[in-house]
């Protein structure tokens, strides 16, 4: 009896250990899953705010085309070519508008076309960055055809640009801006971008300061 019951002691001992290691690779893999479910959250943030972007872009442009004739609109798709063409120097962009009417009311669709093929700036084949600057171009031409604030506020969307094109962008924004009288104020965490502004500001908990007259590495 004894033997017995030291044996089924020695047996439950050997399943705890099984279970213990079977738990410990369970937190392993939990681990890992939610490492891989927070990349997947930034992902997506990233992704909503471009989105939001350019949706925000779409709507303001659609209510400006229903009061707007074809010429107008050629300008528009003239604009928004003629900077995708500048910004991204290696690739044949176009950018189109397609008007329909129906009962009374003007609709539009966008797209983004390259040699024979063309995506709708709804498809997900669309970089990002293209459609981050897409909705950036959309919303200048609006602020400036409605005559607007000569001062343009704009966020962290633009970090989609990936670092080849940055120069090309930021160089069109300023000679847009010299050209149009334009302040664009960029907001962002990335330090990377403050190679391109003529002013740099630091904010600390309320505290502004122009970083100019600091080391770079104290705003980081």
């Amino acid at each position: 009896m004894t033997i017995d019951v030291l044996k089924t002691f020695s047996q439950l001992r050997g399943k705890l250990a099984t279970l213990n290691g079977r738990y410990q690779q369970a937190q392993i893999a939990l681990a890992g899953n939610i490492q891989s479910r927070d990349k997947l959250k930034e992902d997506q943030t990233s992704l909503f705010t471009q989105q939001e972007v350019l949706q925000d872009a779409i709507a303001n442009m659609k209510v400006l085309i229903d009061r707007l004739s074809l010429h107008t609109v050629k300008a528009i798709e003239g604009f928004v070519t003629q900077a995708l063409r500048t910004i991204f120097y290696d690739r044949d962009y176009s950018f189109e508008i397609r008007t329909t009417d129906k009962r009374n009311t003007k609709y539009a669709e966008f797209y983004l076309k390259e040699g024979d093929n063309e995506f709708s700036l709804h498809n997900s084949l669309i970089a990002g960055g293209v459609l981050t600057v897409i909705g950036w171009l959309l919303q200048i031409y609006h602020l400036n055809k409605l005559k607007r604030s000569p001062i343009i506020f704009t966020d962290e969307s633009l970090t989609a640009i990936s670092a080849e094109y940055r120069p090309n962008f930021f160089q069109w924004v300023s000679k847009l801006a010299e050209i149009k009288g334009l302040m664009i104020v960029l907001v962002t965490h990335d330090n990377a971008l403050m190679e391109y502004a003529d002013r740099t500001y630091y904010v600390n908990m309320g505290v502004i300061k122009e970083v100019s007259q600091y080391a770079v590495s104290e705003a980081q």
